[in-house]
């Protein structure tokens, strides 16, 4: 998105879908605009910038629960998600008693005021959907099973269920610990008790259980015999594996202690997902509220850092006295409704980039001015104008501040921009019946709250159908009354009367250029706003500032020159020496040609073709 880069999120993943969100699904509700724009004004208040800090370190430990419920859902549950899980309820449980310290009860000792009863009942939404009962039983309820530190400390390969929940999982964890020892015990017990059999040894097998296991080749022996309670089972490489009545018994007492504790720890974390699942609802709706806190912190950082303003927007009921800039002298209050005020606005992307300082531009549509038509030489800064007037409307409605000093706004239903041609194999139009057809869906759905941005409409066809297609154009975005910008190089609109300043609701505005005395060659832009035409729009001044040869420079020149004086355009003289010339011979055979216009019909006349016998008489086979 063009102002996610500006408005980016620097703490929680949650924040920034959700942020994505927002952008992509402007408000055209007042009440909800000004909720985040109260939000986002408070937590710039100088006494909450220790609970802002506070806030934004939690907000850090916020982890991605969607996917965890997702994975829980699934059955695919890490180790991993626990443990992000009980650092996400701990974050939300402080987050949510920050809500209630520090910023309800600020709010609370606060004098009453109706433009802040928004901004309390948006942060008691917040603290209420933090759910914070059912996140510190569930944070109980995931430590009590879960051994946090040792999971840390096994590196998170497996989840270690702490000591103390399942006392006959720890009594069979500490046999399993030991269960070597024990091992060697009874092989050390069997070996005494049948001292022939040397080597021997006990296993375990899992789904076997324990066995004895002794060498192929000392069993091979014929002096050797074996007990008569041992019993073969299998052999495996040199090794032959029996049971005997000592190691039944192991596998009576003790049995299969490796999958019986595998079993049982699957078992409680089990039962511990569907617990968390039971509290999905509660997890998601407090997942939402932080996302939002997350967002509106980042709005509220942004706009400190970047020194933006809150705009102030308005809806039909509203009634906007203003003094217009033409008016200032006579002092003129104009009362207007529909209107986009802007005063020292700036393009809050190309500010970032720009390695001067930025020169601001005011906006002013209203009723009485509802379309701009902005002229000015080329890299004046129009383009650049144009988004800037779309992106500060479109930024207002998402909640956030603005680049500027001041700003009034009224609420805009649709932005639609008539900007560049996006061209595609898709689509078998060219690129100007591609202009045309946004330009006709535009007019089509445009109402009297939308906001239109046309930048050098009608330069795919020659100019004097361009120049007619977009003064209709405009006329009829006059009939909606529509707000609109329209940047164009078409100075014939307002030199041949096509559409007139200050008539049908349009205003002729320009981008200034320095014109040094005496020197028609340079031009400094200046990048401001001014009313009036532009004069020329100093291709080949731009031409010149862009590194083109002085030779196209200078040829360029000497054909505006001579199309302005109606008079023919002779070749370069390097293209007249490249001629050829013709012979004796050519000459008089196209003098000959020439001369007979009757050829297509063949009525030559006999005086003609003696004529041509006596040119072909004189042709030379030499030359």
């Amino acid at each position: 998105m063009i102002s996610f880069r500006c408005l980016v999120i620097k703490k929680g993943r949650g924040g920034r879908q959700l942020l994505r969100e927002w952008m992509l699904k402007p408000l055209i509700n007042l009440e909800a605009i000004r909720t985040r724009h109260d939000a986002t004004e408070f937590f710039l208040h100088p006494t909450m910038q220790t609970s802002v800090g506070v806030l934004l370190s939690l907000l850090k430990n916020v982890g991605p629960i969607d996917k965890i419920l997702l994975r829980i859902q699934k059955c695919t549950t890490k180790p991993n998600d626990f443990l992000i899980l009980t650092t996400t309820l701990s974050a939300a449980i402080s987050i949510s008693n920050v809500l209630r310290n520090d910023i309800l009860s600020f709010m609370d000792a606060q004098q009453p005021d109706s433009s802040k009863k928004l901004c309390s009942q948006y942060f008691s939404e917040l603290h209420s959907q933090c759910n914070v009962e059912d996140l510190i039983d569930l944070r109980e309820r995931i430590t009590a099973i879960v051994d946090v530190e040792l999971t840390i400390e096994n590196k998170k390969a497996t989840l270690v269920i702490r000591h103390g929940f399942h006392e006959e999982l720890d009594l069979w964890k500490e046999q399993y610990e030991y269960l070597e020892d024990t091992l060697a015990e009874l092989a050390n017990h069997l070996f005494q008790k049948h001292n022939q059999l040397d080597g021997l040894s006990v296993v375990f097998v899992p789904q076997i259980g324990y066995l004895v296991g002794l060498n192929k080749d000392l069993i091979s022996h014929a002096q050797i015999k074996l007990p008569d309670d041992f019993v073969h089972q299998f052999q495996q490489d040199s090794e032959v594996f029996f049971k005997c009545d000592e190691v039944r018994n192991m596998d009576d007492e003790i049995g299969d202690l490796d999958g019986l504790i595998k079993d049982t720890e699957r078992s409680i974390v089990t039962e511990l997902e569907e617990d968390i699942l039971e509290t999905e609802n509660e997890l998601r709706e407090c997942f939402k509220a932080l996302s939002s806190l997350d967002c509106i912190l980042s709005f509220a950082d942004c706009a400190s850092d970047l020194g933006f303003t809150r705009p102030r927007l308005i809806d039909d009921d509203d009634v906007v006295s203003v003094q217009s800039q033409s008016q200032q002298q006579q002092q003129q209050q104009q009362k207007r409704r529909q209107v986009i005020y802007i005063k020292d606005g700036r393009h809050p992307l190309q500010e970032i980039i720009c390695e001067r300082e930025f020169v601001t531009n005011d906006v002013q549509i209203d009723d009485l001015d509802r379309i701009l038509c902005v002229t000015g030489s080329n890299y004046s800064g129009k383009s650049c104008y144009l988004r800037q007037v779309g992106l500060l409307v479109y930024m207002a409605h998402i909640g956030s501040f603005i680049p500027c000093s001041q700003a009034i706004i009224s609420i805009t239903d649709q932005i639609f921009a008539r900007v560049s041609t996006i061209e595609t194999c898709s689509r078998p139009q060219s690129s100007y019946q591609l202009e045309l057809t946004e330009m006709a869906s535009i007019i089509l759905k445009a109402t009297p709250k939308s906001l239109v941005l046309i930048d050098e409409f009608g330069k795919g066809t020659n100019p004097a159908s361009g120049i007619a297609i977009l003064g209709a154009a405009l006329k009829q975005l006059s009939k909606i009354q529509c707000k609109s910008v329209c940047t164009t190089h078409f100075l014939e609109l307002f030199t041949m009367n096509v559409i007139k300043d200050q008539d049908a609701g349009i205003r002729a505005r320009r981008m200034a250029i320095h014109l040094p005395d005496g020197d028609d060659d340079s031009a400094t832009p200046l990048f401001k706003l001014e009313d009036g035409v532009a004069s020329s729009s100093a291709g080949l001044i731009c031409a010149k500032n862009a590194g083109v040869s002085h030779t196209v420079i200078d040829r360029a020149k000497e054909i505006i020159q001579t199309m302005r004086a109606r008079k023919f355009i002779r070749p370069l003289p390097e293209a007249t020496k490249q001629i050829p010339k013709f012979s004796a011979t050519e000459r008089y055979m196209l003098a000959f040609f020439a001369s007979v216009d009757s050829w297509e019909s063949g009525t030559c006349s006999d005086e003609q073709v003696k004529h041509l016998l006596l040119l072909l008489e004189k042709v030379n086979p030499h030359e």
